[in-house]
């Protein structure tokens, strides 16, 4: 039986990613701007899985929401890349703003920066498998080709 291809969202769907996408980043950003927040730590340094999964998370959500291209393009991952190297860097950095009384450590920002590598590279992957083929008339899908 052949497949086809992922249907494109419909506006509902787009709608609600991109509202999965805005709540996530202010979420983000109040955890990450919070003045003079303290999280306890128990095992040194495993905050730096948390800003990586965090920032992976935010580029998966950032590609799924239509707002830098139509999914899965290339153009759109690349995007998707350097936004997340960018609003990674500027967070990072908007902790030195004196009101905020954070630290800027670039520790974090490789972290972050790790996340979005991360979830580009899976991103790529997702992109392969799902995007149409022409070789030999089989699509991503593994199915051929009506």
């Amino acid at each position: 039986m052949p497949t086809a291809p992922p249907p494109s969202p419909g506006p509902r769907a787009l709608s609600l990613r991109r509202w999965a996408f805005f709540g996530f980043t202010l979420a983000l950003l109040a955890a990450t701007l919070w003045p003079n927040l303290k999280v306890p730590v128990v095992v040194p340094r495993t905050d730096l899985w948390v800003h990586a999964g965090s920032f992976g998370i935010w580029t998966l959500l950032l590609a799924f929401s239509g707002l830098v291209g139509p999914w899965p393009r290339g153009w759109t991952i690349a995007r998707c890349g350097s936004f997340g190297l960018t609003f990674s860097a500027a967070d990072e950095l908007a902790q030195a703003i004196p009101g905020v009384r954070r630290v800027v450590d670039f520790d974090d920002f490789l972290a972050n920066a790790l996340g979005v590598v991360l979830a580009v590279g899976a991103l790529l992957v997702l992109a392969r498998v799902f995007a149409p083929s022409h070789r030999n008339g089989v699509r991503g899908s593994g199915g051929p080709r009506p």
